[in-house]
C-alpha cells in the first residue's frame, strides 16, 4: 500500500506556446548570425528547445510516495528511496515556523535531505504528514526562562524590582 503525499502541478498550457514563439525566434536568430539557410536554424533551434523542454518537464515532475517501509522521491532524474529507520527528523527550514517554511528537510542516518518544493499541500502538512508517518515529532521547544527586571532595580529594598518612579524623558 502506498500513499501519495505530495505532487507537483504540470505545466500550465501557455508555457508550451512560449516555448513554441522562442523556438522560432531563436530560429530566426541562428539563420541571421550564422548565415545559414532558414531550414538549418529551425532544425538547430528547435533541437535546442526540444532538449531544454525535456530537461524542465523532467525536473519539475516530481512525487513524493510513502510505503509502509521507505519513502520514495519518484522523479525522472535520480528518483531517491529513503527507509523508513533511516529518519531521524521531519523539519522545515523555519524552526517552530513551519507555515513560514519553503522548504521541508529530512535529516537522515546518512545526512541532511531537502525535498523539492511542492505545490500542494502546504509544507507545513507535509511535514506533520511526514512525521506522523515517520514515527517522529518536532523536538520539543526548551521553556524559556524567568525574566527579571533589569536596569534601575534597588537591591536595597530587597524587593529586586524596580522602586520609584520611572522618568520618560
Amino acid at each position: 500500500m502506498s500513499e501519495v503525499i505530495a505532487r507537483q502541478q504540470p505545466q500550465p498550457r501557455w508555457l508550451y506556446v512560449m516555448l513554441f514563439l522562442y523556438t522560432a525566434i531563436l530560429a530566426r536568430w541562428v539563420g541571421a548570425f550564422f548565415d545559414l539557410p532558414w531550414y538549418w536554424a529551425a532544425a538547430v533551434a528547435a533541437v535546442v528547445m526540444a532538449s531544454g523542454t525535456w530537461l524542465v518537464h523532467a525536473r519539475t515532475t516530481t512525487a513524493l510516495v510513502v510505503t509502509p517501509d521507505a519513502m520514495v522521491l519518484r522523479r525522472r532524474l535520480r528518483p531517491r528511496t529513503i527507509d523508513r529507520t533511516a529518519i531521524l527528523a521531519v523539519r522545515t527550514d523555519v524552526p517552530g515556523r513551519p507555515t513560514w517554511s519553503s522548504q521541508v528537510l529530512i535529516d537522515t542516518t546518512d545526512g541532511t535531505i531537502e525535498l523539492p518544493r511542492f505545490d500542494e499541500p502546504t509544507m507545513a502538512e507535509i511535514v506533520q504528514r511526514l512525521q506522523d508517518w515517520s514515527g517522529t515529532a518536532d523536538p520539543e521547544e526548551a521553556p524559556e526562562p524567568p525574566r527579571t527586571p533589569s536596569g534601575g532595580a534597588d537591591e536595597r529594598d530587597g524587593s529586586g524590582g524596580f522602586s520609584g518612579p520611572i522618568y520618560l524623558g
